[in-house]
């Protein structure tokens, strides 16, 4: 596997600033999360830490949306009552499956939702 540049700069920047797992979370739930729930949306750098943290193999899909996109479809997401439909607006992100979905939902709403996973749920 060839790396390109961007990717060889991502790996060296993400060694040396290791963060533990918790620290992650923390500042996910506990920043970001907060962020997301006062302003009814993610940008498209949250959405992009949400993705790394949930499954950092979806990133390149991810990447694919523009930061509109992702405002629009998290805030129109998040004013939605029927869960179902809420999923299925989530999933028509680019590299969002129901897992990741999930993923999105509970970081700003842990104490409404949890990440639905093959191994978690």
């Amino acid at each position: 596997m060839e790396l390109n540049k961007q990717e060889i700069l991502d790996l060296i920047q993400a060694y040396n600033g290791q963060v533990s797992y918790a620290e992650r979370e923390e500042y996910l739930f506990n920043t970001i999360g907060k962020n997301i729930k006062n302003r009814g949306y993610l940008t498209k750098e949250e959405f992009l830490e949400i993705v790394r943290w949930k499954s950092a193999r979806a990133i390149r899909k991810a990447e694919a949306n523009s930061n509109e996109v992702v405002e629009k479809i998290t805030k129109f997401a998040f004013s939605i009552d029927n869960e179902e439909v809420k999923i299925r607006v989530l999933t028509s992100l680019n590299g969002v499956s129901i897992p990741m979905a999930s993923s999105i939902l509970t970081i700003p709403f842990p104490e409404s939702y949890g990440v639905i996973d093959i191994r978690g749920w």
